[in-house]
């Protein structure tokens, strides 16, 4: 078989077989590759599908939680029906998911209301709900197990919210329904499908079918243990993607994914048939190539070989022509076989073969001439042995030199002649002493060239001596050639080499980062370090391609060997190369490392240094720094206060989104750029707190700005405080400034941080604050003076009404009488109003419409006021309050007053009242007790007032009226008359803009009772009263007016006198007139000692002081009435008829 022929059969066997390899090995990666990406996008349905029913039960979960906080505990403890079911139409408009209802059980489980109603469900016990049990249980919102509706058999899945009491008990719960197959639920996920057979169901860990595709499966157990493998799996707690046969015998492909946080699991399923089809045709279309293939490449192949082969054949012939010529004696040009030449110039071929024919003529042709040039030859290698610088040394075998070169006897420092014949030992040591170093008669024998190295002295230092036998053609030894090389250089360099690699190679040896070197792109050499870290000896390690100690592919997806190529970069820009790669030790291990690779040179060998040092742990913690890092950063972001953040040189590292907000800046615009807020001081150039901290001690802080604000907080002892202003969005605002110093694990000061909090509403409450407690004070001193000045009216009105009585004595005085008694009871009116302020004020409380009061108030002051034009707004219905009527109406007149003398040139007075729910907090800020209120809105369109005025506007003897024209207590009363009733009364105004006042009064249930007007004659009587005051003038007044009107008067200066006089005379004594105020035993207590010396004993109250308070409580505690100071004879003989006149239980 010729060579042709063996060469074509090789080839096309090599095709088939590489062709047939490849497609087989192409097959099994595009069938592994098809098959992952069917795995891939199984399990990302099933991932999807889980997040988004997870994102569901969260958010739906929360809204229930939401929709029970809207309920008040204040309206569940009430059981307030038509205002919770108001609040779940709310809450069914909100929330339409919740289209199934929503519904309260109590804590027993009785559905106390549904929403919206169904018949006959209210009164119905659902304790035995799974949702109840678990949600009284664990005292927190649920999400139960899916269920079918009992009203309209539908699959329904509840949300659960507990329901509490203002001290925190749970009252009851909060049931949302949700429609598990609605579109708002999971019915979007179960109509999603992939492919004509696939499909998602959802069910749970006790096997019940929460969604699938066949509605009639849905809340059934219909697959039983052992009936699908993947379903039991994922029932113990797989997840992953497998192929099985269902409950039905069919092979199944099944990605299983667990809901977090529940017992939920998502599964996406398709027949095995449909998902694996493309691997399928794949296979078939690979095959139907790889024949083609192999036919192709076959005929291919013989042609090709054939053409290629033909030149080799005709080389061949005319290379067999050439051998059977004689070559001994070449010939000319002219006498070649002319035939042989022409074989020759015929081969046409641009290969190596047409290369080895024009070779083979060239031989032909130059063969001769390479015969002739032998003699030319000789002479050039003796001026070669001559040239070379090697000293050589030619010796029969009795070492005598026959030849030497030039450097030889440069080396022995004299002419060749002299040497030739002598012994090269006398020659190198100028003695007779023979060096170990001459080749011996054994050493020729041998016929082995030997190497040496010699320290000759004489020759002036140290040599590498090349010892090689000559043999004739025998083969026997005739001498040697000795070549001698000044090594001494080279020997100290390379000693100086050793020991630096004996230094390095301990560095390297006891470095703790593994250390490799490469070349060739394979390990020549590792360190210990390397063993340890890669779980492997030093012997499996070398000569092994660094490639197979790495994983694959990185966790960046990028093929492992392209390490490879960094390398040739490295080689290439000749600079170290240094990054982080992931490697795989011995047993699989895979860990991080950060690789430095540099080109290194040993003995003048490039070679690549590389260090690879594992930072898998410090990795992990970057990782939970960064982590730490981005939490840190929401943390601070989700702030609600600016909160900035510096470094030592002040440039901002941090800039919230409040810090936004507040300053209108973006953080793109301050990040890394010096700490500049001048924009919130209007452009000023104002210290910063935050650089201060850095900039100065904690004393020079304090001594510096400690006069101006500065504070140390002393719960943490790098923080200082300050209040400042600032401009933003317009507006001065008043912020709070808490700057903190930023220290690193050493202690060193890294930065600061700073907050602001805007407290501007705070310092107006704060300034509220304070007027309220001046007001207080003054109301005090008021109510204090008015008492004294009430006992003083009381002695005069006691004298004028006794003058007035004794008509005979005083005819003639008549109408100055009446006179002094309309100026007592200006007076008294004067007082009322301080008292008023002083919240000391109230007498005839009853309940009463304040839209009726409205309505004649108004009325009666529009007809006198032509030029203001009045309007009202009154809410029908509005609730009731409990007050003085009298007082009432001095406050609204005394507004209309005010209003009326804001607008000289007339305008408009608007009235309106409004029932309304003072919640908690506003109740707290108000101070008022939460609950139901009555509003009233008094708003005009006059001048208004300055920012001092407002401030002012309730103070006593406050008046902006000239002189003369105002006593300043119309307002100020006013304050003190709504306080008294527990009430509010806040004013708002603006210069130019008019003024609004408005009230608040506590509602009441009671009806309006109607008046009853008295009779303006004394009444007489003979009883004995005793007259308790410790005030002179009025003790004698008040006896001589009880003798008038017929009664048998006693008197006592004090409690302890009274105490005395009653116990001696307590049958004759029939009632008891008492003060209220004196010094020593008080009033109260003179009472509580009276009712106890006899229960039954009749004692009126009086006072300069009001129906409030201190006497108030004392009518609770039996008194039978009170009486306010000045009261004249006529007012005082109709409440002791009125006391005297009622039944004594016996």
């Amino acid at each position: 078989m010729t060579l042709r022929t063996k060469t074509s059969l090789l080839l096309a066997c090599t095709v088939v077989l590489a062709v047939t390899l490849t497609g087989y090995f192409y097959l099994q990666l595009l069938q592994s590759t098809i098959r992952k990406s069917i795995f891939d996008k199984a399990e990302d349905i099933s991932g999807a599908t889980a997040s988004a029913i997870a994102v569901f039960l969260d958010d739906t979960l929360r809204d229930a939680q939401v929709a029970a906080a809207t309920i008040p505990s204040r309206v569940l403890e009430e059981w307030d029906v038509a205002e919770i079911e108001r609040r779940l139409s709310s809450m069914m408009k909100l929330y339409p998911k919740f289209e199934n209802g929503l519904f309260v059980l109590d804590s027993k489980g009785t559905l106390q209301l549904d929403y919206p109603p169904h018949h006959g469900v209210r009164g119905r016990s659902f304790e035995f709900r799974e949702y109840f049990k678990r949600t009284m249980k664990e005292g927190k919102g649920i999400i139960g197990i899916p269920y079918r509706s009992a009203r309209t058999g539908e699959p329904v899945l509840t949300f659960t919210a507990p329901l509490r009491r203002t001290s925190g008990e749970i009252i009851g719960l909060l049931g949302c329904s949700v429609k598990l197959l609605s579109d708002q639920a999971l019915g979007g996920i179960g109509k999603k499908g992939f492919g004509e057979s696939g499909y998602v169901y959802v069910f749970d860990t006790s096997r019940l079918n929460i969604l699938h595709t066949d509605k009639d499966r849905v809340l059934e157990r219909d697959v039983p243990p052992g009936a699908n493998n993947l379903f039991d799996a994922a029932v113990e707690g797989f997840e992953g993607t497998g192929e099985t046969v269902d409950s039905q015998g069919i092979h199944m492909l099944v990605s299983l994914k667990r809901v977090p946080e529940s017992n939920w699991i998502v599964g996406v399923q398709q027949t095995a048939e449909e998902a694996f089809a493309p691997i399928r045709e794949a296979r078939l279309r690979i095959a139907l190539f790889l024949a083609i293939g192999v036919l192709v490449a076959f005929l291919a192949g013989t042609v090709v070989i054939r053409r290629i082969t033909y030149p080799l054949f005709q080389l061949r012939r005319a290379a067999m022509s050439i051998s059977a010529e004689s070559l001994e004696t070449p010939k000319p040009v002219g006498d070649r076989d002319l035939n042989l030449w022409e074989k020759l110039d015929s081969i046409r071929s641009g290969d190596e073969i047409g290369e080895l024919a024009q070779t083979l003529k060239e031989m032909y042709e130059k063969l001769g001439q390479t015969l002739l040039s032998l003699k030319r030859s000789a002479k050039d290698w003796e001026r070669t042995f001559d040239s070379v610088p090697e000293a050589i040394f030619i010796l029969d075998k009795q070492n005598n030199v026959r030849r030497l070169n030039r450097a030889a006897a440069n080396l022995l420092r004299m002419d060749f002649r002299e040497a030739i014949g002598r012994h090269c030992y006398k020659l190198f040591r100028k003695d007779d002493s023979v060096p170990d170093y001459c080749p011996d008669e054994g050493e020729l024998k041998d016929k082995k060239p030997a190497v040496l190295e010699v320290d000759e002295p004489s020759l002036g230092g140290i040599f590498r001596m090349i010892i090689t036998p000559l043999t004739d053609d025998a083969g026997n030894s005739v001498g040697a050639v000795l070549v001698l090389s000044n090594i001494t250089a080279a020997k100290r360099a390379e000693e100086a080499l050793r020991e630096s690699e004996l230094r390095y190679r301990s560095l390297f040896l006891e470095a703790q980062d593994a250390l490799f070197l490469i070349k060739n792109k394979a390990y020549i050499d590792c360190n210990p370090a390397a063993e340890r870290l890669f779980r492997c000896s030093r012997e499996e390690m070398l000569g092994s391609s660094p490639v197979k100690f790495f994983p694959e592919f990185q966790s960046d997806g990028s093929s492992s060997s392209d390490l490879l190529n960094t390398m040739d970069l490295a080689d290439f820009s000749g600079h170290p190369l240094r990054f982080e790669w992931m490697h795989k030790a011995k047993g699989g291990h895979l860990f991080d490392a950060e690789v430095s690779i540099s080109r290194v040179y040993i003995r003048g060998e490039a070679t690549f240094l590389m260090l690879v040092r594992d930072i898998t742990e410090q990795k992990h913690v970057r990782e939970i720094l960064m982590k730490e890092q981005k939490r840190l950063a929401s943390i601070l972001d989700g702030i609600p206060l600016p909160t900035i953040m510096i470094d030592r040189n002040h440039r901002v590292l941090f800039w919230n989104r409040s810090s936004e907000l507040t300053s209108g800046v973006p953080r793109e615009k301050v990040l890394n750029q010096p700490l500049d807020l001048g924009h919130l001081y209007n452009d000023q150039k104002r210290p910063i707190l935050a650089n201060l901290i850095l900039d100065l001690t904690d004393e020079e802080l304090l001594a510096r700005y400690g006069e101006k604000g500065l504070r140390k907080i002393e719960e943490s002892p790098e923080a200082f405080g300050t209040v400042d202003r600032i401009w933003t969005n317009g507006k001065e605002r008043v912020v709070a400034l808490i700057a903190t110093r930023l220290r690193d694990a050493g202690g060193e000061v890294v930065g600061a941080i700073q907050c602001a909090q805007d407290i501007t509403e705070r310092e107006q409450l704060q300034q509220k604050l304070q007027q309220v407690q001046r007001i207080e004070a003054l109301a005090t001193l008021a109510g204090g003076i008015a008492h004294d000045f009430n006992n003083l009216l009381m002695a005069i009105q006691g004298h004028v009404s006794l003058m007035l009585v004794d008509t005979s004595s005083s005819a003639r005085y008549v109408e100055k009488l009446k006179s002094i008694n309309r100026l007592v009871r200006s007076g008294a009116e004067l007082t009322r109003q301080l008292l008023g302020f002083a919240r000391a004020g109230k007498y005839d409380v009853r309940p009463l419409s304040i839209n009726e009061l409205i309505e004649y108030s108004s009325d009666m002051f529009g007809r006198t006021r032509r030029e203001i034009e009045i309007h009202k707004q009154l809410e029908p219905n509005a609730w009731t309050v409990e007050a003085d009527r009298g007082q009432i109406e001095q406050v609204l007149l005394n507004i209309y007053v005010n209003a009326w003398q804001a607008m000289p040139d007339g305008g408009k007075l608007l009235i309106r009242t409004e029932s309304v729910t003072v919640h908690a907090d506003t109740a707290q800020l108000w101070g008022l007790r939460p609950g139901r209120y009555l509003k009233i809105v008094i708003a005009d369109t006059g001048i208004g007032m300055d920012e001092g005025t407002l401030k002012r506007i309730f103070d006593p003897f406050f008046t902006t009226k000239e002189r003369g024209r105002g006593t300043g207590l119309g307002l100020a009363s006013a304050y003190g008359i709504i306080k008294n009733h527990g009430g509010y009364i806040d004013v708002a105004s603006q210069k130019g803009k008019g003024s609004s006042f408005t009230i608040y009064l506590p509602a009441s249930g009671k009806p309006v009772s109607l008046e009853t007007k008295g009779s303006d004659v004394p009444q007489k009587g003979t009883e004995t009263i005793l007259f308790v005051d410790d005030e002179m003038e009025i003790l004698e007044v008040g006896e001589q007016i009880l003798r008038t009107l017929g009664y048998r008067p006693l008197v006592a200066r004090n409690g302890a006198e009274a105490l005395d006089i009653y116990r001696d005379n307590m049958s004759g004594i029939d009632l008891v007139i008492l003060d209220m105020i004196m010094p020593g035993m008080s009033g109260g207590e003179t009472h509580d000692a009276l009712k106890k010396m006899d229960p039954r004993v009749k004692v009126l109250l009086c006072s300069g002081y009001s129906l409030d308070g201190q006497a108030n409580e004392i009518l609770k505690r039996g008194c039978d009435g009170f009486l306010q100071k000045p009261f004249d004879i006529t007012t005082l003989s109709i409440k002791l008829r009125e006391i005297l006149s009622a039944k004594t239980v016996r």
